[in-house]
């Protein structure tokens, strides 16, 4: 959901290998909340993976956070065991889900992104790691690859995170592979409404609803519902 990034250039999953090097937190998220992100224009189908131009507003490289005072380290691991990480994060709040087709497609359920530090990223059971990029549909069915990837392990196929070489002081970590007790949300988001099926109901909370981007990044939503200064003791 969520956010901005990825694993390359300085750092990540290159070939089929992770590099645990980084940088500092970005504040939004690519692919629709460290996720995908879907075409403006596109109509919905089970068959069909879309995406979308990012919106200034929510760009992942719009506004870096280098102000970590106490960042809150997760753990984080595959179903497999095969591999496991830690990261740091002063945006650890779950807040988002997104209804994209590519988050359903390669989580197998809605998704939640969280934000943390690249450069804090470590990784035991790397040579399990790969990565794939989405493809994308746009308009007239044109398909290219994504620019940013997700890391997943290639035992038995856990979403891990997401990087993008674009922003490499972000890593999107999906908050389903994060172990810790992560803090609960004061509010909520669903994002990609638009690509909501319909027999996927509506989750049982009250949430500010986006057809596409929600207008707040990651960071700025914990600055309003959270503040700076609790995310940072």
């Amino acid at each position: 959901m969520a956010g901005g990034g990825g694993v390359a250039g300085g750092g990540g999953v290159a070939g089929g290998g992770v590099v645990v090097a980084g940088a500092t937190v970005v504040s939004r998220i690519v692919d629709c909340g460290g996720s995908c992100a879907a075409a403006p224009n596109a109509k919905a189908s089970p068959t069909t993976i879309v995406s979308a131009r990012m919106t200034s507003s929510y760009h992942p490289g719009a506004r870096v956070h280098a102000d970590y005072d106490r960042a809150m380290r997760l753990e984080g691991s595959c179903q497999c065991g095969k591999v496991r990480f830690t990261v740091e994060s002063d945006t650890p709040y779950p807040y988002q889900l997104c209804f994209c087709s590519i988050c359903r497609k390669c989580s197998g359920a809605l998704t939640c992104n969280i934000m943390g530090k690249r450069e804090t990223l470590k990784v035991r059971g790397e040579r399990h790691l790969k990565r794939y990029h989405a493809r994308v549909r746009g308009r007239g069915g044109k398909t290219r690859l994504a620019e940013g990837w997700r890391a997943f392990c290639g035992a038995c196929g856990t979403h891990l995170w997401l990087e993008d070489k674009r922003w490499p002081e972000g890593v999107w970590p999906n908050a389903a592979a994060i172990d810790t007790e992560l803090p609960v949300p004061p509010a909520h988001v669903f994002l990609m409404t638009r690509y909501k099926p319909k027999w996927v109901p509506w989750p049982d909370v009250r949430a500010e609803k986006f057809p596409e981007y929600p207008k707040l990044s990651i960071a700025d939503w914990h600055d309003k519902h959270i503040g700076k200064s609790a995310r940072r003791r």
